[in-house]
């Protein structure tokens, strides 16, 4: 897979600040929790993308084994 496109940091502060907003605990009008969701949001698609597509390799994988193997029984 390419060189990561995000910064880790920024990740974990946007998760945060979503997490603390649906909690109750910022209010979703606050100006600097906007602004850092603003700032981080690329980030954190891009982030999302990457693990999703790790996620899809790992079940495309496991998808394969098990027609190969189902392949194998029947051919026997």
């Amino acid at each position: 897979m390419s060189k990561k496109k995000y910064s880790l940091i920024n990740v974990i502060i946007y998760i945060l600040v979503v997490k603390a907003t649906d909690m109750g605990l910022i209010s979703p009008s606050n100006k600097i929790a906007l602004m850092i969701k603003n700032y981080c949001f690329e980030v954190w698609a891009a982030y999302k993308v990457e693990s999703t597509m790790k996620n899809v390799d790992r079940q495309i994988k496991s998808i394969q084994k098990k027609a190969i193997k189902e392949a194998e029984k029947e051919i026997e």
